[in-house]
């Protein structure tokens, strides 16, 4: 059952051009179906719940759409960092200026979906919420050029390091949007998929379809380093009851 208004469309992420892709449909990577053919949970979710809580169900696990609360580019948006003695990133610290900076970029109408969460936590579930399953912002990764470059030209997603710190941002400003009505966070879901899939597996229907293990290796480390900088931006501002509901004081310098 899809959405005959669009609005639950977003057409913003790697996996909605990796999907359309003709190339892909007419080698079988992909089955040819279409998100905007989907279930419609961006509208529905009311009624999903319902039948849930029918069912005995009392925690109840949704993903975000990291395109949808920035469907722009958030580099410009300067964080300080720090890198450990191994080369990769050991924090990326994000003062109340950034977050700000942050707020400016996003996209209230997404972030107005916020219902979706109260909606569950008004029926009694507990609330688990992923930051990121599979998709990217196409501003993130280009999997068909990068596919069309043999990984040489993008935005190449978790094979260039900025995807870290940019992760960090968005599960930072997340959490500082929502951390006041979520139960628990996820950071990624299954993230050896998006690596072995995507990287050793062209066949799978990952995006972006390249066998590397030189790139598998590569981004299997970025995941990791970025799960542990999200990690650090979640539990940061929770210690700290720092939410934009709760009107905080931020100082997180």
């Amino acid at each position: 059952m899809g959405d005959p208004s669009g609005e639950s469309v977003d057409a913003n992420t790697d996996w909605f051009v990796w999907v359309h892709d003709p190339e892909n449909i007419r080698r079988g990577v992909v089955s040819g179906g279409f998100p905007e053919n989907g279930v419609n949970y961006w509208g529905l979710y009311v009624k999903d719940h319902e039948i849930a809580r029918r069912l005995g169900l009392n925690a109840y696990r949704i993903g975000l759409e990291w395109s949808r609360i920035f469907p722009k580019n958030t580099a410009a948006v300067e964080v300080d960092g720090e890198k450990a003695s191994d080369g990769n990133i050991s924090s990326v610290n994000l003062d109340d200026k950034a977050l700000e900076a942050l707020e400016k970029l996003a996209d209230k109408k997404a972030l107005d979906h916020r219902l979706i969460v109260e909606d569950l936590r008004m029926k009694g579930f507990k609330v688990f919420v992923c930051l990121n399953h599979f998709t990217l912002p196409l501003w993130i990764h280009d999997p068909i050029t990068t596919r069309a470059t043999r990984l040489k030209h993008g935005p190449k997603g978790w094979l260039d390091e900025t995807t870290v710190v940019e992760f960090a941002k968005y599960a930072a400003y997340v959490v500082y949007r929502l951390g006041d009505i979520v139960d628990y966070w996820a950071t990624f879901n299954e993230p050896m998929a998006v690596c072995e899939a995507g990287y050793m597996l062209p066949e799978s229907g990952f995006p972006p379809g390249v066998g590397s293990f030189k790139a598998v290796k590569k981004v299997a480390k970025h995941l990791a380093v970025a799960h542990a900088r999200a990690y650090d931006a979640i539990k940061n501002l929770t210690l700290l009851g720092l939410t934009m509901t709760a009107q905080p004081q931020l100082g997180l310098a």
